[in-house]
């Protein structure tokens, strides 16, 4: 009997002190909460109530007033006071020690910046193939080697051709007819036919001077550019529409990326590109968009873009990667904000504002 009531006054006397703590919690809740205390709402224009949670249980909250799972009543808390509660204090020394680091932010335009690797290549309107119309012989290459650069006009080879020397042949007796004044007839056909075979205005001038016909007739290039394809030696015979040499003019290049489907908005014909190179990393290129491609390729997902640049001193070689910059303006004066200040979920973005003292208030923003 002793023990039990030992007991019972234990329990009473723990009943007791529970019963105090949870009075005077509920007494201090209703002094700070309270519209008439010094800290109440309405002293602090907290306005209306955004939820309420438990003041022994961090994190429990509920839409709705009530007890916690611990029996004790649930406190309002207000839109104010939940700002303050989602505010992040950090102390100094952690701040110095973690490198955060704030911005104010500005207005201005904003820019997104594409960056993706491209191919330089040949501008496929500067390649010349040289041919000839006429069967005939090589007797002599004044360009022997790929890579070599030529200018137009330059001779290429000597070529002899049964045809051609007929052709010398005929112009040469239609001079000597006495019909060189007459627009047509034998010596404007005969010149025609020179004229056919690409034998230059020149070469016609010195056939004229000195009135006879030489055995070789020289094949000249007609652009300016570098021989990227060499098909012919000395002694070859050839046949007419052979390619013989392949001329590409660097002065102008194409660069070829590839654009992924979701940064296709952002590229649009004449839209400036810039370019750089591993081996001259200090300087860069300045290029348009003249060409977007109408396909995607089936296994990157990507869209051919062709860019031009012209190319001085020809450092923008055929067969070079590049890495490639493209930047549009989206919006010519909107807030901006840094990128690495941005902490993305996959539902929402937040940035985090520093406020007085050392806290730090999330806000969500809309990108």
């Amino acid at each position: 009997g002793g023990r039990g009531g030992l007991g019972g006054h234990r329990e009473n006397s723990l009943e007791g002190r529970l019963y105090s703590v949870r009075s005077c919690a509920r007494k201090w809740h209703e002094k700070r909460f309270t519209s008439g205390g010094p800290g109440g709402a309405a002293g602090r224009g907290e306005g209306a109530i955004k939820y309420y949670k438990s003041t022994m249980i961090p994190g429990e909250i509920s839409p709705q007033t009530g007890k916690d799972s611990m029996g004790m009543d649930l406190v309002a808390v207000y839109e104010a006071e939940a700002a303050m509660d989602a505010a992040i204090s950090i102390d100094p020394v952690t701040i110095q020690n973690m490198a955060l680091r704030t911005t104010v932010l500005t207005n201005g335009p904003l820019r997104r910046l594409i960056r993706t690797v491209g191919t330089i290549d040949y501008d496929e309107s500067g390649l010349a193939d040289v041919t000839t119309k006429f069967k005939g012989w090589v007797e002599k290459l004044y360009v022997n080697t790929t890579g070599a650069q030529v200018h137009r006009g330059d001779p290429l080879f000597e070529v002899y051709s049964p045809e051609l020397y007929s052709a010398q042949t005929e112009y040469l007796l239609a001079l000597q007819s006495g019909t060189v004044a007459s627009a047509d007839g034998l010596w404007q056909s005969a010149r025609n036919k020179l004229k056919f075979w690409d034998i230059s205005d020149a070469q016609v001038g010195e056939l004229e001077q000195t009135r006879t016909a030489r055995k070789t007739l020289q094949v000249l290039a007609p652009i300016d550019g570098f021989v990227v394809e060499k098909m012919v030696v000395e002694g070859q015979m050839i046949d007419g529409g052979m390619k013989l040499y392949r001329l590409a003019d660097l002065g102008l290049v194409w660069v070829h990326a590839q654009i992924y489907e979701q940064d296709l908005p952002f590229i649009r014909l004449g839209q400036e590109a810039v370019v750089s190179l591993s081996y001259l990393a200090d300087r860069k290129f300045r290029g348009h968009v003249t060409y977007i491609y109408p396909n995607v390729d089936p296994k990157t997902r990507t869209v051919q873009v062709r860019m031009e640049f012209h190319n001085p001193g020809y450092y923008l070689k055929p067969g070079m990667f590049a890495a490639v910059e493209l930047t549009s303006e989206l919006a010519r004066s909107v807030l901006l904000v840094p990128d690495l200040a941005i902490l993305r979920s996959g539902t929402k973005d937040v940035v985090f504002v520093a406020v007085a003292s050392g806290k730090f208030e999330p806000r969500t923003v809309k990108l």
